[in-house]
Order: structure tokens, then C-alpha cells, then sequence
């Protein structure tokens, strides 16, 4: 500093401006213009600046240094000459929060705030600032609750029911309440509905009124209040069907149909009567029996039954009360006749239709449904079926039936087995190999 005092006072304070003019001009012009460098080569080499690497004239490469600052919080490390820079900011480090929200946080490498701190803090109700939490020693304000309207609200399984108020002046304030919950039933569940339970809500604080809830959650009852048994007995009084109909829903019902056994005391010679007894399986019907008396004289009567699982119908013209048959006649073979509509692989109906040679007698059909999947059979003993043809199960020789006697011995049932021995169905499409 004494030396550049001394040069002032030797220059004057002219000369020593114009010497420091010259000083900065001649730096500026060696960072502005074009560095000129001549080689061996007679190339005057000429940069763009200090940092440039290679030669405007000759693209000759050349290795420099760039002259860095290093990296702050809002910079990466750059080149004070050529601007080129290195890397990335490094970001501010703000110093530990105190948590008072009046104090603010610098960044301890730049000193930049980085969090400005609050003129003053707001006072909470409870006595602590509203922003940072802080405790203050000053006496909350105080003000007369003014309440909302209670809300009250139910679990899923209605077990808790939870009131709540909040004061409208400041909502920090608020009472809630779990209330004590007690359950009756309101409405029994039937077989034809659920059933329904009443909860009921009791509270400590007077604020809050008793809840009460009604719900349909009482699942439908399998038990049913069943009526008087209706016994309708049939044509003939061969079948008795028992009848029992819920009385809560006239849709849920038990039926039975029983076979009725017969006894007969007397005969058509002097008269006498019928007893008939029906049994059931069902323990809520009870066994029905039937009498009937007869006067001396038959009483011939004409009845029809399908037999051998439908392949054969059995007319007869015989006395109700003693079984003298004046007319018989059995339809079977070509006399019975399959028509069938569908298939078994999507189902339909199978329709039988039995004619007679005997006048006395009267063409029967029978109609069956089947479903989707469930072969059809000709008769008990049938391997094929009537809808795909197809040879579908096996029977044993002794399970076919001759009803008249021919020398071929074939069934007269499914009109292809014998009776014979060692018989099995001729088809090549069998299932059974």
C-alpha cells in the first residue's frame, strides 16, 4: 500500500488513472478478442476467448484450464472466463427449526433465509399457537359454546352409536359420546321374511337424545307354521294324496301321494265292503283309511295301466269288487307306438300311444319329460335309447319279459333281448364295448 502511495504522488493522480485505464482495457481485450498466436506453421492461431480449445483458422486443438468458482447454494461450479459450468447447485442447508414459527431458518452455508419467520404468534384457544404449537404465556381467549345440532352415527352391526357435537365458535371444541346400545327383536323372521331388530342408543350427556334404529336383519327362518292336513283320496281310491300348506306362505308346501292297499269283506253274491288304507312317510300326515260298502251285483269297470316302464298297456274289463274280467287286452310291441320331440342332449318330451284290437277299449297315450343329458328308454329292459340310438346300459337276460309265447324268445318289452342266456345287444355303437 506505501509503494502504490508513492507511485501516485511521483505519476499524479492523471497519469495514474490513465495507466489504470490502460491496465483494464488490455484485459478486456484479451478476454473479448480473439486470442492471435503464431506457430511454426504460419498458422495465426485465433480463439474466441482464454478457454476456447481450438483454433478458429486450422481446428488445431490445444489443452487449456479453465479458472473455476467453486460451487454455492444456488450455482454448480462455473468458469469465471468462458461460463462453462461443472455438476449441479448444492441447494441450501437450512439450520436446525427451533419450532417457534417467530425465528427464522438460514441457510448456514449462504446465510439466505430459507424460512421467514412470523411477525408474532396467533393464540390458539387452548392457549398455544395455532402455527408452530408453541406455548405461550398468555390466557387463551375464552367465549360461551354456542353447540350445532348432535349428529349421531351407527356402526355396521349397529353394536355402537357415536354422538357428536361441535362448538360453532371454534370447532376444536367438541363433545362426542359412545352411547350404550341394547337390542330386541321387533319382528320375528318367517319363512317368508326376515325378520326385524329394534337397537336402542342411551346416553350420559343430557345433550344427546336416546337413538332408536329398526332393521331388517334377521335372516328368513327355515321353520315353517305349517296348516290342518288336506287327505283327497283318487279315482277308485287307489292313491290318497296328503297335502300340508304353510300358513305364512301358501307357496311352501309338503305333498305325498300313497299307494293304497285294499281289503274286501264279502263279495258280489251278497255285498260286503272295501277297506282302504293309505301310508305315509311324511310323519306330520297321518294314515288314512277309507270304507266303502257294495251291493250284492258286479260293477264292471274299464282300467288301463302302463307297465314295464311304459313299453306295455294292460286293459281290462273286469268287477270292481270281485276282479271278474269279462274284457282283457295288452298293447304292446308295434301296438305301442314312441314319438319323440327334442333330444337327449337338449330335452324334450317322449310320447306313448297304445291302440287296441278290441273295440271295448280306447287309444291311451302317456306324455314324459326329459331333461338335457337323460337317455329315454323304450321300456325297463331297453339298452337303446329312443332319442340318439345309441346302446346306453346292459341288462341281464333274466331282466326280459316274453308275454306271449314265440318261438324266437324275444323280449316283448324292448323287442330286441332274448330271454335266453348269454344274450347281449347286437350294436356296434354300444357303450359297453
Amino acid at each position: 500500500m506505501e509503494v502504490f502511495n508513492k507511485l501516485v504522488e511521483k505519476l499524479g493522480k492523471k497519469k495514474m488513472i490513465s495507466l489504470a485505464i490502460s491496465l483494464a482495457l488490455i484485459i478486456v481485450a484479451a478476454i473479448v478478442i480473439p486470442i492471435v498466436i503464431i506457430n511454426s506453421g504460419g498458422c495465426e492461431h485465433t480463439y474466441d476467448n482464454g478457454c476456447d480449445a481450438m483454433c478458429n483458422e486450422c481446428g488445431e486443438e490445444r489443452e487449456i484450464t479453465h479458472s473455476w468458482k467453486e460451487a454455492d447454494c444456488t450455482a454448480p461450479k462455473t468458469c469465471k472466463v468462458c461460463g462453462t459450468t461443472d455438476g449441479e447447485a448444492l441447494g441450501h442447508k437450512p439450520s436446525e427449526d427451533d419450532g417457534d414459527c417467530t425465528t427464522e431458518v438460514k441457510c448456514t452455508r449462504c446465510g439466505e433465509v430459507t424460512t421467514p419467520a412470523n411477525a408474532k404468534h396467533t393464540v390458539g384457544s387452548d392457549g398455544k399457537c395455532t402455527d408452530c404449537g408453541y406455548e405461550l404465556d398468555v390466557i387463551p381467549p375464552t367465549h360461551e359454546h354456542i353447540w350445532s345440532t348432535a349428529t349421531y352415527e351407527w356402526n355396521a352391526d349397529h353394536t355402537v352409536c357415536t354422538a357428536t357435537r361441535v362448538c360453532t365458535v371454534d370447532e376444536i371444541h367438541k363433545e362426542t359420546e359412545n352411547g350404550a346400545v341394547t337390542s330386541q327383536i321387533a319382528k320375528a323372521a318367517t319363512c317368508a321374511a326376515k325378520g326385524e331388530t329394534t337397537y336402542t342408543a342411551t346416553f350420559t350427556n343430557i345433550a344427546f337424545v336416546t337413538q332408536t334404529k329398526t332393521v331388517e336383519d334377521i335372516p328368513v327362518s327355515t321353520e315353517h307354521i305349517w296348516g290342518e292336513v288336506a287327505y283327497e283320496w283318487s279315482a277308485y281310491n287307489t292313491i290318497c294324496t296328503a297335502t300340508i300348506t304353510c300358513t305364512l306362505d301358501e307357496n311352501h308346501k309338503k305333498t305325498e301321494n300313497a299307494i293304497a292297499t285294499k281289503s274286501t269283506a264279502g263279495n258280489c253274491d251278497i255285498g260286503g265292503t272295501h277297506t282302504y288304507t293309505a301310508t305315509f312317510s311324511e310323519t306330520k300326515f297321518d294314515t288314512q283309511i277309507k270304507t266303502e260298502s257294495f251291493e250284492a251285483g258286479h260293477d264292471y269297470q274299464i282300467t288301463y295301466h302302463w307297465e314295464y316302464g311304459g313299453a306295455v298297456c294292460h286293459a281290462k274289463h273286469s268287477c270292481y269288487h270281485c276282479a271278474d274280467t269279462t274284457e282283457e287286452e295288452i298293447a304292446m310291441r308295434e301296438a305301442v307306438v314312441i314319438t319323440v320331440t327334442g333330444d337327449c342332449s337338449t330335452g324334450g318330451t317322449l310320447t306313448r300311444t297304445a291302440t287296441f284290437a278290441d273295440s271295448t277299449f280306447e287309444t291311451q297315450t302317456k306324455t314324459e319329460s326329459f331333461s338335457a343329458g337323460e337317455h329315454i328308454f323304450r321300456g325297463i329292459c331297453s339298452t337303446q335309447c329312443e332319442s340318439c340310438e345309441k346302446t346306453v346300459r346292459s341288462v341281464e337276460a333274466s331282466d326280459h319279459t316274453i308275454l306271449r309265447p314265440y318261438t324266437n324268445f324275444e323280449c316283448d318289452v324292448c323287442m330286441k333281448g332274448s330271454t335266453l342266456e348269454g344274450w347281449a345287444p347286437d350294436s356296434d355303437d354300444s357303450e359297453f364295448g
